[in-house]
């Protein structure tokens, strides 16, 4: 399998905070609900065809217990 590049890793690692855009390997996309020191929580994503912007919805499509284990997991920032 292909792997981020280790530049957009650590802009993950910066940036990847509520409402930060997510992408992972499968080519799946989601937005990061919550962020804490032990948990960071990835919610699907809808398109809202009134402002053509993907909107956060409610369920919960990849948890994590840090941000090394999310890259690990092949999710970035998009």
């Amino acid at each position: 399998m292909n792997d981020w590049s280790e530049n957009l890793k650590n802009i993950t690692r910066e940036q990847a905070y509520p409402g930060a855009m997510m992408k992972n390997l499968k080519g799946e996309f989601g937005m990061i609900k919550m962020r804490t020191d032990s948990k960071i929580i990835i919610v699907e994503t809808k398109l809202d065809s009134k402002i053509s912007w993907p909107m956060p919805t409610n369920n919960e499509i990849a948890c994590f217990n840090d941000i090394e284990e999310m890259i690990k997991a092949g999710w970035v920032i998009d």
